[in-house]
């Protein structure tokens, strides 16, 4: 296998040997892969990758609006992050989670900035960090959940999610996602989507 750091930017030489170890454990077992809800795709199911998109929509919002998004706006299927999709916003706040993608590529258990672009064997995949994306869910959790966070621990979170809730798929999400991170930085292991 070969690698090709293409572009990383404002990051020390120092971390390409680590990134290159990374990458090589990445082709190896064992690691976390993030899965969906379809038929044949393996990994822990976070749901669809729509449902992927309402939490990084309801992120969008918290980083230009402030606060939790409107039902409307989740409605509209959050234009903000269409806005950012299309180039005419830029997330500086949620980069690991909105700027990596769903289907190839990368998280990394090593601390780095900035997500960018990998090529490894002629194929570019995302390269973010599991540290900073575990960051980011949990500056989206109190936002999403309000006070009853601080009292939740594990599987509890589960048991507060309601049909009738309008951010229940933004909460199923953020709640495996953010096990699958933890779990992944606790046991030193690359994420990778199914």
């Amino acid at each position: 296998m070969s690698l090709f750091v293409s572009v990383i930017d404002d990051t020390d030489e120092e971390l390409i040997p680590s990134l290159e170890e990374a990458v090589a454990l990445s082709v190896k077992e064992p690691k976390l892969v993030i899965g969906t809800n379809v038929d044949g795709v393996q990994g822990e199911s976070i749901g669809s990758y729509g449902n992927l998109h309402k939490l990084r929509g309801f992120a969008a919002h918290i980083e230009f609006n402030g606060g939790t998004p409107t039902v409307e706006d989740q409605a509209a299927n959050y234009p903000l992050l269409r806005n950012i999709y299309e180039g005419e916003l830029i997330t500086k706040q949620f980069q690991h989670l909105i700027e990596h993608s769903d289907s190839d590529g990368f998280y990394l258990p090593i601390d780095f900035a900035e997500p960018f672009p990998l090529v490894i064997d002629e194929t570019l995949n995302s390269c973010g960090s599991s540290f900073q994306l575990l960051n980011e869910l949990n500056q989206i959790g109190p936002v999403l959940f309000g006070d009853s966070l601080a009292e939740l621990k594990g599987p509890e979170i589960f048991w507060t999610l309601d049909d009738f809730d309008p951010w229940v798929v933004e909460k199923l999400v953020w709640t495996r996602l953010r096990w699958l991170v933890r779990n992944a930085n606790k046991q030193n292991l690359v994420m990778t989507f199914g």
